[in-house]
């Protein structure tokens, strides 16, 4: 038996199979590859898109954030009173830049429009050109610029003014790339004539904010260090961003295992044939789901490493179309794609092993 065994366990890897069976070989190569590739493509996208974030609030130097209470995040509601910044601007020796910030349109595409004036704390950091010094003028992400085919000196239309565009930012980070820089009055504009801050920047210089000055700002805003504020930026993707890809890879995976499990089910029947000899020169119905479910298994290997450079491909791919964003194929994508592929794999296999082992002989040769 185990020479039988032997025999048979040969000539299923050397067997010249027919150009069907080949095809669907490939097939399921494939498809591990495509499944695989994607998870690879979404996990880096949920990556980026919160330790990018992170990387872009990190060019910000101040010590702290002025921000409403419970609002951590800039993409949340947050108006900070004006008092607030005037009895930080008394303070000697401390410096504040307010935030301010107004989702409008760059040539029909969504962009954050984001105050401030040359030397302060918290500006953008420029590629080229130079920083806003009128009121009609404007920076923008260079990634965004050349997306839109905007260059140094052309004048594009924010809302309702025309801006000449005097530089281009050097942003790094996910959320700096669809941002267009406008000065303070250019912002104060927007929202009617009033001066209105999201959050108040501070550098402290080493000196400190008298409690009475925060006793007097009430309850309404707290002060939060810098490392605090990037965490409520992250925790903010990670709630509303993180949770719709993760989504998307489950269904991904699902739809994955269901179409391979199908396919499975309706192709096994091009293995019939070779299952049909092995059971008559004697192997057990064991030794034939091993042999058919180990080519399954190995066909799935060969399906994760076709993935690495198709995943890779993906990301460049996503990244060349979505400005600004800078995902990498790294070893926890890898971690992620190779996880799905083995709970897939592993069930395939199973399915596989139990289709083939119970089988007789003379059924599978009366299915021919």
């Amino acid at each position: 038996m185990k020479s039988t065994f032997h025999f048979a366990f040969i000539k299923a890897f050397r067997r010249k199979r027919g150009a069907s069976t080949e095809k669907v070989s490939a097939i399921r190569i494939g498809a591990f590859a495509f499944t695989a590739a994607l998870v690879m493509m979404f996990v880096s996208i949920n990556l980026e898109s919160t330790e990018g974030t992170a990387r872009y609030f990190r060019t910000n130097t101040s010590d702290y954030v002025v921000t409403q209470t419970g609002s951590r995040s800039n993409v949340e509601s947050s108006i900070v009173p004006t008092e607030v910044m005037k009895s930080l601007k008394s303070i000697d020796g401390i410096e504040t830049a307010g935030m301010t910030f107004y989702f409008g349109k760059l040539k029909g595409r969504d962009t954050m429009y984001s105050m401030y004036t040359a030397g302060d704390i918290v500006q953008p950091l420029l590629e080229s050109g130079r920083n806003i010094q009128t009121d009609n003028e404007t920076v923008i992400d260079k990634d965004l610029a050349a997306s839109l085919g905007i260059s140094l000196g052309d004048s594009v239309k924010l809302v309702d003014d025309n801006f000449t565009v005097v530089g281009l930012s050097r942003e790094t980070g996910s959320f700096g790339k669809e941002m267009v820089f406008i000065s303070n009055p250019a912002m104060f504009h927007l929202y009617g004539g009033f001066e209105v801050y999201n959050q108040i920047a501070v550098k402290t210089n080493g000196h400190t904010i008298p409690d009475a000055t925060k006793a007097s700002w009430g309850n309404s805003v707290e002060l939060i260090t810098q490392d605090q504020y990037i965490t409520g930026i992250v925790d903010y993707w990670g709630r509303n961003v993180s949770p719709l890809i993760w989504t998307i890879i489950a269904i991904v995976t699902l739809l994955s295992l269901v179409s391979l499990l199908v396919f499975l089910i309706n192709q096994l029947k091009l293995q019939l044939p070779t299952m049909a000899i092995f059971r008559t020169c004697g192997a057990s119905r064991r030794q034939v789901g091993a042999i058919e479910g180990l080519a399954m298994a190995m066909l799935a290997v060969a399906g994760y490493i076709v993935a690495i450079p198709l995943g890779y491909l993906f990301i460049l791919a996503n990244n060349s179309i979505t400005p600004g964003f800078h995902a990498t194929l790294s070893s926890t994508e890898l971690l992620w794609a190779g996880m799905v592929i083995f709970a897939i794999a592993s069930i395939a296999v199973i399915v596989t092993w139990r289709k083939a082992s119970k089988s007789t002989p003379m059924s599978l040769l009366r299915s021919q």
